[in-house]
C-alpha cells in the first residue's frame, strides 16, 4: 500500500483556447470581459482582485499557438474527455444492466469504443478549427482554482467569453 506523505490538493484546472484578431484591442476586450463576467457570488472578492484577474489573463497571452498544430493540441486536450464521455454515454444507455461500469470500461477499449472516441475527438477538432479560422492570434492558457484569481478565470469568466473557442476541464 502507498501512503501519501506530502501535500495533497483537490484543486482542478482548465485549459482554454482563446482567439483574437491582431487588430483587436486586447486590453479593452480583456478588461470588458472581466468586468462583464465576474462572479456575482463573490462580488467583494472580485472588486478586491479585479486588477490582478485582468493582469493574470493578459500575462497568460504570452505565447501564441501554432495554428498548424491545433489538431494535436485539441487531440491532447480532448483524449481523456472523449474517453470518459464515451464511457458515460455507454453507462447511460445500459444503466439497467448488471456490471455496467465494467462493461463500459471494456466497451471504450473495444474497436467500436475506440472508433467512437476518435469520432468524438475529430468533431472537437473540426469545431475548434471552424471557430478560429478567421482569427490570427490563438492562445492556449490554463488556470486552476488554487486561488481566487484562478478560480474566477476558470469558472466564471473564461468559459463565457466570446473569444473562448475551446474549454477543457482537467478535474
Amino acid at each position: 500500500m502507498k501512503i501519501r506523505t506530502d501535500f495533497v490538493t483537490n484543486s482542478s484546472s482548465s485549459s482554454f483556447i482563446l482567439a483574437f484578431n491582431s487588430d483587436d484591442n486586447l486590453d479593452q476586450i480583456i478588461t470588458d470581459s472581466v468586468e462583464c463576467f465576474a462572479s456575482l457570488d463573490s462580488i467583494k472578492e472580485y472588486k478586491k482582485y479585479k486588477q490582478a484577474i485582468i493582469t493574470a489573463l493578459k500575462s497568460s497571452l504570452s505565447t501564441q499557438v501554432d495554428v498548424d498544430k491545433i489538431d494535436d493540441i485539441v487531440r491532447e486536450e480532448y483524449k481523456y474527455i472523449a474517453y470518459y464521455d464515451v464511457m458515460k454515454k455507454y453507462e447511460r444507455e445500459h444503466r439497467h444492466e448488471d456490471k455496467v461500469y465494467t462493461k463500459s470500461w471494456k466497451y471504450v477499449h473495444s474497436e467500436q469504443g475506440k472508433e467512437e472516441t476518435e469520432n468524438y475527438i475529430q468533431k472537437a477538432i473540426k469545431r475548434i478549427k471552424a471557430a478560429i479560422e478567421d482569427k490570427d492570434l490563438v492562445y492556449l492558457v490554463s488556470f486552476s482554482d488554487d486561488d481566487i484569481i484562478g478560480q474566477q478565470l476558470e469558472y466564471y469568466i473564461l468559459p463565457h467569453c466570446e473569444f473562448t473557442k475551446g474549454v477543457y476541464n482537467h478535474h
